[in-house]
């Protein structure tokens, strides 16, 4: 059902962007709904595992199982309680390299910017006007490329560029 929800997510931002207003309304309605039910079944599915087995380790998983439940989870802005969860979980597991540390750096940042809070990896941002984005606040701004090529992930400059496209 990931597959579909990325499905979804491709015919909203197309209607978006194409559909005169009154042709949206009804038809983004529907597929939000859509969205909406795929997003909790797949929630259901991951908290479901997770209750039964604990996390999708590398060792037992392929990295894939990791990362998409992780995404189902840092998508999961309704249930901050299976974020931080999942995070606590996961932390443990990181340090056994278990968990691939970008899969945890990014709902890291996530539950850390949705409680209002610090980010150490630079993920969240938002755009401040049109083609420039910036990070949320970051625990640490000097060390912020270490820390993210530490996890896996491009420096904090290429990053905002690639956000940048979407502001």
């Amino acid at each position: 059902r990931t597959a579909r929800a990325r499905e979804l997510r491709g015919q909203i931002k197309l209607l978006s962007e194409s559909a005169g207003a009154e042709a949206k309304g009804d038809s983004l309605a529907k597929l939000r709904s859509e969205l909406d039910a795929v997003s909790r079944d797949n929630r259901a599915a991951v908290r479901g595992y997770i209750d039964a087995f604990g996390w999708f380790p590398q060792n037992l998983w392929n990295w894939a199982a990791s990362w998409h439940a992780a995404i189902i989870v840092r998508h999961a802005d309704d249930d901050p309680d299976l974020q931080l969860r999942v995070l606590a979980t996961m932390q443990p597991l990181v340090e056994q390299d278990r968990v691939s540390l970008k899969t945890y750096a990014l709902l890291f940042d996530k539950v850390a910017a949705s409680a209002s809070l610090p980010q150490r990896y630079g993920n969240e941002g938002r755009c401040v006007r049109p083609g420039v984005w910036e990070p949320l606040p970051l625990e640490d701004p000097q060390n912020i490329d270490t820390l993210r090529n530490d996890a896996g992930l491009e420096p904090l400059a290429q990053y905002a560029d690639f956000e940048a496209q979407s502001c």
